[in-house]
């Protein structure tokens, strides 16, 4: 990083991570009342190439602003999609260090799944 780009970092307090929510599914087993989504049913997903379509562009701009990776993926209930796997594998192969939180409901947790995700 050049010594400009650094000084222009540190004088708009730049943040560290370029954080991305990815929604992978509207589909849930729950029907909780705080649910923003509108229908708990597979409509218009996107497939894994588009969502590695997705991660490209996203990797330009977390480059070009020199910002480190973080994900939050998220849906409905992403564990039941099953891009959930597929997705998590191609985060830690394009950046192993990167941060991947997981926003669930639990209720799809077992030992074996827990298991994969580690």
């Amino acid at each position: 990083m050049s010594w400009i780009i650094e000084q222009i970092l540190k004088f708009t307090g730049s943040q560290k991570f370029l954080s991305a929510q990815l929604d992978i599914t509207n589909a849930c087993n729950l029907r909780c009342l705080h649910c923003y989504q509108p229908d708990h049913e597979v409509s218009a997903e996107l497939a894994i190439g588009e969502w590695r379509k997705i991660l490209d562009k996203y990797a330009r701009l977390a480059e070009k602003l020199y910002l480190k990776p973080h994900f939050t993926i998220s849906g409905g209930e992403p564990t039941i999609s099953p891009l959930f796997f597929p997705l998590v594998k191609e985060l830690n192969s394009r950046w192993p260090n990167a941060g991947i939180s997981l926003l669930t409901n639990g209720t799809q947790l077992s030992e074996s799944v827990v298991a994969e995700m580690v």
